[in-house]
Formats: C-alpha cells, structure tokens, sequence
C-alpha cells in the first residue's frame, strides 16, 4: 500500500477546484448537474482511500475544504442526495475524528482555557446537527411520512416502516450525527430528548444492515448503553450483547470497540489495570496492522488521551 499520503489527499483537492471552475463556466442547468454529479461521484468513490490514510494531522486540515467544495456544489444542485450523504458522511467523520478528540484532550486533561473548550464545543454540536440535517433532508425527500417521523420517537415508526436497505446510508448518519450531538448538548433538554430518537434509528439500521459502515450502529449502541446511567436507558448487558456482536462482524483488529469499551466499562467497574492494559493495546495495535487504517488511528489518538487522563477517570 503505498504510502505518500500527501500525494493522495492534496492532488485530488486540486483536481476537484479544477472541476468546480469548470462547472460553473457550464452554460445551462442541466450540464451543470451533469458535471456536478459526476465530480460528485468520483468524491463517493475516493472515499475508501481516504480511510486508509493515517496520516491524522493531513486528513484534519484536508476535510474542512472537501466539505465547503461540496456546500458550494449543492447550492447548484440542492436536492443532489449523493452530495446531501457525502456531506453527512463527512461532517459526522470530521467531528467524531477530529473535533471531539480535542474537546475530550481539553476537558479530561484541561489543556485549554474554559472559555475555548466552551466554543469549540459549540463548533462540535454544529458540525453534528448540519450532518444530521443533510441526511434527514434526503430521508424526508424520499419519504414523505419521515417529515413527521424524524422528529420524535413516538412517530419514528411510520417513516421506519418505508425505509428500505437502499436507505441505510441515510439513516445511519443521521442517528449517528444526532446521537453524537446529543451526547455534546447534556445540559439541553431540548437535546436530551432526541437520544430515543437517535437509539431508534441505529436499532432500525441494524434490522437493516447490521454489518453498514463496518458494524457502526452496534457500535453506537454499545456506547449508548454503556455510557449512561440506569435512570437514563443504560444498560452494560445491552452494551456488552452489541460490543460481541460488532467483534462477530469486525473482528478484533477494529480497535473503536476496544477503545470504547475502555472509556466506558472499565472505569464503572474500577478495572483500572485492564483499562490501562486495553488502551496500550490500542495504541500499540494501530501502528501494526492495516486493518481499518483511518479509524484506528483515530482510536489511538483517543486512547492516548484516556490513558493520560486515568486518574480523572478513576477517581
């Protein structure tokens, strides 16, 4: 595999502005989208490369104008639900990868002033909602009764019950962008009761397609349950039946699974040994293999953080 990284994510940057200028130098609507939706599906599929890079420091400056190129190609195209996925996909990727790790580093080890962690917490809770938003939008495009249904529990079985495996995409970033954003907005009630909401549909894309985006929905579900208390819907044995049911899909080299099981079992029940011992692992693992290359290395950044934040975690 090779390994110039810098090669992979800046010349397809450049290719892609090139092909924006032309687009816009297009006469006429329909060449237009044409030409958009071609560019759009070249960006679909360089995906699968982009996740093999693990080179964090490229891949976090390169996301942010990847994801205003394609803003500006919707405003051409708006009801493009190629575009509307891909930038759920990438707002939800750049906020779960990136942002969220250096709001943990801030908040568990204080390294930045409160008044910094408090903005780039709200930058975080922005970048989930617009990813949630542009994947809502191409449910409620293809599914008329998800209008209703998508903004509470309670009417989430009628949009459910016209969702087909062709919507799993959809549907996952959605309940994956909300649940994250849930999980950044504790101090909203507002907020706090779309979690059911976001459980649900994960519950749904598993009926779906349980193995999507490499089991991430038991993954979601593993973290849901494990890192709530009992008053809130937690459950460890729910949380424990999906963390073994991702390990049947992913095997053991897909180290967000140990990485969470770390954060979020082992310190309620005072295992602060294997805590240590699982996040050490990770690290060691993710420079070793070349399984899920981008994610595991997004673990060990975040396993570093727990490890220098365990006597936080275990106090």
């Amino acid at each position: 595999m090779p390994r110039d990284s810098h090669c992979r994510c800046v010349a397809p940057g450049l290719v892609w502005i090139v092909a924006l200028l032309l687009t816009l130098t297009v006469s006429g609507c329909s060449p237009r989208k044409m030409m958009i939706r071609e560019l759009t599906r070249a960006v679909d599929d360089a995906l699968p490369a982009m996740e093999t890079d693990t080179d964090l420091d490229l891949v976090e400056k390169a996301l942010p104008g990847q994801i205003k190129l394609l803003e500006t190609l919707l405003v051409s195209d708006p009801h493009n639900d190629q575009l509307r996925l891909l930038l759920a996909r990438f707002y939800g990727l750049y906020a779960f990868g990136f942002v969220e790790a250096r709001v943990e580093e801030g908040e568990l080890l204080e390294t930045m002033p409160r008044a910094s962690l408090s903005s780039l917490r709200e930058s975080l809770k922005r970048y989930y909602r617009k990813g949630a938003d542009y994947a809502r939008q191409v449910l409620e495009a293809r599914h008329p009764s998800c209008v209703e249904g998508l903004q509470r529990s309670k009417t989430s079985t009628v949009c459910f019950a016209e969702t087909e495996p062709e919507d799993v995409s959809a549907l996952f970033w959605f309940g994956f962008n909300l649940g994250n954003y849930v999980n950044q907005s504790r101090n909203s009630i507002r907020a706090l009761s779309k979690a059911n909401l976001a459980k649900m549909v994960m519950q749904h894309v598993v009926t779906l397609d349980p193995s999507y985006y490499h089991g991430g929905a038991h993954l979601f579900l593993m973290n849901y349950y494990a890192s709530r208390p009992g008053t809130m819907g937690g459950n460890l044995q729910s949380a424990d039946m999906h963390r073994k049911v991702l390990e049947s899909l992913t095997g053991d080299m897909f180290l967000l699974s140990d990485l969470f099981y770390a954060r979020y079992f082992l310190p309620q029940r005072q295992a602060r040994t294997e805590f240590e011992n699982t996040l050490n692992r990770v690290v060691r693992e993710a420079s070793r293999s070349d399984d899920y290359p981008l994610l595991n290395a997004v673990a060990a950044r975040r396993a570093t953080i727990y490890l220098n934040a365990v006597d936080r975690l275990f106090e």
